[in-house]
């Protein structure tokens, strides 16, 4: 009889446990649930905590299930084929060719939503410190007056945090970004912000947002990145 598979519990700690029953209440319907056993190889296991803690810590559970998919199946080569198909067909993909592209941002989606710690419609509110009956609408307005962008995240809208001042107020800067992204979608733009630019001396937009100098020289960086190419 083969020996069984490792057991091992992926503990987390009262903060994350309060985190995960915050961003996915689902994974945590147990009131003061704080562990999960799993059993399988080494790699399996470490994928599988990396990506318990990673939930924990923001609403990124399909970009982290696309990621530990892909990680455990990693040292499987006989399953990878399966998996590209099952990946394909969740994604609704046809081109095989596409699917390292597709890995790519799911990974530069899930960095950026680790890093930047997105608003729920109701968390602006309460930064901006609203006490409206409908926790949606300040957000709403914001987005639709396009001062403020959102990212979709398993079909709810998040606010990067970054756009946001002390006060919960929209910088300013944002608006004369969003007018010269025009039409790009909100993931896009968010991953301008957080991306090396070559206009700005290989800085991240969003690490210069605070300097009042620099507002005029990240708009023109804005509109080199989204001017439509020259046909």
């Amino acid at each position: 009889m083969a020996d069984p598979a490792p057991l091992a519990i992926a503990t987390l700690s009262p903060d994350e446990t309060k985190r995960l029953a915050r961003n996915h209440p689902e994974m945590a319907e147990t009131e003061g649930r704080s562990a999960v056993a799993i059993t399988g190889g080494a790699e399996l296991i470490g994928s599988f905590v990396q990506a318990l803690r990673g939930l924990s810590h923001g609403p990124t559970k399909g970009t982290a299930i696309v990621e530990t998919i892909w990680g455990l199946l990693a040292n499987e080569p006989k399953k990878r084929e399966r998996h590209i198909d099952l990946l394909m067909a969740g994604l609704g993909v046809t081109d095989r060719s596409e699917v390292p592209q597709l890995l790519r941002n799911a990974r530069r989606r899930a960095e950026l939503l680790r890093e930047f710690d997105p608003l729920t419609s109701a968390e602006v509110a309460d930064l901006r410190g609203s006490t409206a009956g409908n926790r949606a609408a300040i957000a709403s307005r914001w987005k639709s007056e396009k001062r403020i962008f959102s990212v979709g995240v398993q079909k709810t809208e998040h606010y990067p945090a970054f756009q946001f001042d002390r006060d919960g107020e929209p910088l300013p800067l944002i608006r004369r970004v969003l007018e010269a992204a025009g039409d790009r979608d909100g993931w896009e733009i968010a991953l301008w912000f957080t991306a090396i630019n070559g206009w700005l001396d290989g800085k991240r937009p969003v690490d210069i947002l605070d300097k009042a100098d620099r507002e005029d020289e990240i708009t023109e960086a804005a509109r080199h990145s989204f001017e439509p190419l020259a046909v």
